[in-house]
């Protein structure tokens, strides 16, 4: 008996240690996945910025610092924080663990608590603020190429994405999607739409949450700056690890090995 429980010891520890070495894994893809991301999306805005800036639509460089005040910010953030709270809280009631889970548990949360971080950061850097603003002089070179006016194809196209996005997304971007210059407003959906792409590993649901929660995000930065955005954004995924890590725990802890 001691035997078989000696063995059964070494398969959870060898069950731990690959859900460690799996997570430091995904975080090694992640930081590449930033790398590409900055340098595909990133990069190409900046130097059309650069070039191009006295001919933009409307001037995005200062949404960094854009700000509407302490209160409206509070009462912005806290429905994109409690969803991923009352989600996974859900999710814990329906999951069972064992006990390699608790074991791996504090290596896994600190692995997604330094992604929710980067994440936070360039993930916004790149996809709420770069990205459209590279986007802007090339949706309007290519309206200038096939139509040169504001009923251009590429116009028509960007204003029926935005009414649709407008319309999945509730009103909260009526603003930037279609009262401000069309080229903004397609450059915030396609922005969104490379943004919702990234999460297809996480089938349909990531799809369509990563579409919703983007969106948001756009809506914090247009309205309470980017800076606000990357902390909500950083906060929002490392939410995310603490209930797994706490549920690990708690479905775990009373869990013993059978002699």
């Amino acid at each position: 008996m001691y035997s078989n429980a000696s063995n059964r010891s070494v398969e959870i520890l060898i069950k731990a240690a690959e859900k460690i070495r799996a997570s430091k894994k995904r975080e090694i893809t992640h930081k590449i996945s930033m790398i590409y991301s900055f340098v595909m999306y990133a990069l190409p805005g900046i130097i059309l910025w650069l070039l191009f800036h006295n001919f933009y639509p409307a001037d995005l460089s200062d949404l960094f610092w854009s700000y509407e005040g302490t209160a409206g910010m509070l009462k912005a953030i806290w429905p994109v924080l409690a969803w991923p709270v009352l989600f996974h809280l859900l999710v814990a009631t329906l999951v069972r663990h064992d006990v390699s889970d608790k074991i791996a548990a504090c290596g896994v949360l600190k692995s997604h608590t330094r992604m929710s971080m980067r994440a936070g950061i360039f993930e916004e850097l790149i996809y709420r603020w770069l990205l459209p603003i590279g986007l802007m002089p090339i949706l309007l070179g290519l309206n200038y190429i096939v139509g040169n006016d504001e009923e251009g194809i590429v116009a028509l196209v960007c204003r029926a994405l935005s009414d649709l996005a407008n319309f999945t997304s509730f009103g909260i971007m009526e603003n930037e999607l279609i009262t401000m210059p069309w080229a903004v407003g397609g450059a915030v959906v396609i922005a969104n739409i490379v943004f919702r792409n990234g999460h297809k590993y996480q089938g349909l649901f990531g799809l369509l949450n990563s579409w919703f929660v983007g969106m948001y995000f756009f809506y914090l930065t247009f309205h309470y700056s980017l800076l606000t955005a990357m902390i909500v954004h950083a906060i929002y995924d490392a939410v995310i690890g603490l209930i797994l890590y706490l549920d690990a725990h708690w479905d775990t802890r009373h869990v013993r090995l059978r002699r």
